[in-house]
């Protein structure tokens, strides 16, 4: 009884170590056989038989074989897992290692897949070894490849003997460009340092009529503040409103004598008598008495008449000898004779817009005047008012133009033709300037620049003044 529970524990011992032995190894007692493949190679790489074959990094079989066919030819046989899909363009690789360790293994790849159809079970697959670039990188060939095209794309852009001249000749044009650069700079600081003193002066020249602007402002201000004048003012139009009243009621009662019907049928009478006078002289004696009363009448309305007229000539009278006094009384360089008015418009090429000017010119003494208006009417509607003096060949102002501080000069260069410049607004500074050449009876066409220096607004157009 021993003997045989011996020999049953050997036995039952022995079967497990076998089946341990298989599971270590990879493999199963009742493994079912695999589909076989065949593949050739130049080098077989030093692949074993029971080396891993791999599909997309899975293990779908093993090495069964691996035999020489010939010198230069070796041949495997892989046992692939039954029912797996073994494209038909595919190929069977050898990974190369920088160093031999770790377990064997082939790789089954495909460029197509699937779209290739399935390879047929017994067939024999084209087998390579992979370069050590390619295993590291797969895509490293297709990388070497698009960088040969590169580097040889560029040999050839380098070689074109019409691309390098254009080159040579951008390069000259640059340095020529960047040379006179230097000689643009170079005569701007010329410029500057030898017209420094001129724009200091004419710094200095506009804070001083800035601040005469200011005197002048200031003494206007005062005047009209005047109770005196104010008063004499109030009692001139006081005076005019009582003459405009008789002088309608003059006009009222004359109109009342014109259409009075006793006055036209007495003088219808009258001319009918006399016709009568001239046929007979028969009814000269009755027609004396009536035409006495209508007579009468007709001085009695005369009379009135004439004492509206002499009270409208007296109150006209005393209204002139109090202008005459006013007049008198106000300072000789604010009379104020009749002014002349200018209108221009003109086209802003620049912007695309058009530019209306409106001024007024009230001269104060033969080489005085104030100059006002809008600039840009309808648009911006910017105040200007200057006070001016007339010089020999121009005029020169200075005061508020276009809302902004500035000074002007007007110069008659010939008869007709005249250049006016503005400078105005110290925060940002602005120079327009205009060229006027006239036409006929007042009008006048011109043409300059707004913010020379600046935005360089082009600008054209006409005038008129009156």
């Amino acid at each position: 009884m021993q003997s045989a529970l011996k020999v049953g524990l050997f036995v039952v011992l022995f079967v497990a170590l076998v089946v341990v032995g298989y599971s270590l190894i990879g493999s199963s007692l009742f493994a079912k056989p695999g589909d076989t493949y065949y593949a050739e190679f130049a080098d077989a790489g030093n692949i074993q038989p029971g080396a891993i074959v791999t599909m997309a990094g899975v293990k779908v079989g093993t090495i069964e074989e691996v035999s020489l066919l010939g010198p230069g030819s070796a041949r495997m046989r892989l046992d692939v897992v039954p029912g797996t899909f073994v494209p038909d363009d595919a190929i069977v690789l050898i990974p190369t290692s920088l160093l031999s360790i770790g377990e064997q293994r082939v790789d089954i790849v495909s460029e197509r897949g699937t779209e290739s159809g399935k390879k047929a079970v017994g067939g024999t697959l084209r087998g390579m070894k992979a370069g050590l670039l390619q295993t590291l990188l797969p895509e490293g060939d297709r990388t070497l490849a698009a960088l040969n095209d590169n580097l040889e794309a560029i040999r050839d852009l380098l070689g074109d003997d019409g691309l390098r001249s254009r080159l040579d000749s951008l390069l000259a044009t640059t340095e020529t460009t960047i040379k006179q650069v230097g000689l643009i700079m170079s005569d701007a600081r010329g410029l500057i340092a030898e017209n420094r003193g001129t724009l200091r002066s004419a710094l200095v020249n506009a804070s001083l009529a800035v601040e005469d602007m200011r005197k002048g402002i200031a003494v206007m201000t005062e005047m009209i503040g005047d109770p005196g004048l104010r008063e004499e003012v109030a009692l001139l139009l006081s005076t005019l409103s009582q003459t405009a009243s008789s002088a309608e009621q003059m006009v009222a009662e004359m109109g009342a004598l014109v259409s009075d019907p006793s006055l036209r049928a007495a003088i219808d009478t009258t001319m009918r008598n006399v016709e009568d006078i001239t046929r007979t002289g028969t009814k000269i004696a009755e027609n004396a008495e009536k035409i006495t009363a209508d007579g009468a009448v007709v001085s009695h309305k005369a009379i009135a008449l004439a004492d509206s007229a002499q009270q409208i000539a007296d109150e006209a009278r005393k209204l002139l000898s109090k202008v005459s006094d006013f007049v008198d009384r106000l300072p000789q360089d604010l009379k104020l004779p009749s002014p002349s008015l200018g209108l221009e418009t003109g086209r802003n090429l620049t912007k695309g817009a058009f530019q209306t000017d409106v001024s007024v010119r009230y001269p104060l003494t033969h080489d005085s005047f104030v100059f006002g208006g809008v600039y840009d009417a309808t648009e911006s509607n910017r105040l200007t008012l200057q006070y001016g003096n007339s010089l020999r060949y121009g005029d020169l102002r200075y005061g508020i133009f276009a809302s902004k501080p500035g000074v002007g000069v007007d110069w008659r260069v010939l008869p007709g033709v005249s250049v006016s410049g503005d400078l105005f607004d110290p925060n940002s500074l602005q120079f327009d300037i205009r060229a006027r050449i006239g036409l006929t009876q007042g009008w006048y066409t011109y043409f300059g620049v707004n913010d020379l220096f600046g935005a360089n607004g082009a600008l054209i157009g006409v005038g008129v003044r009156r």
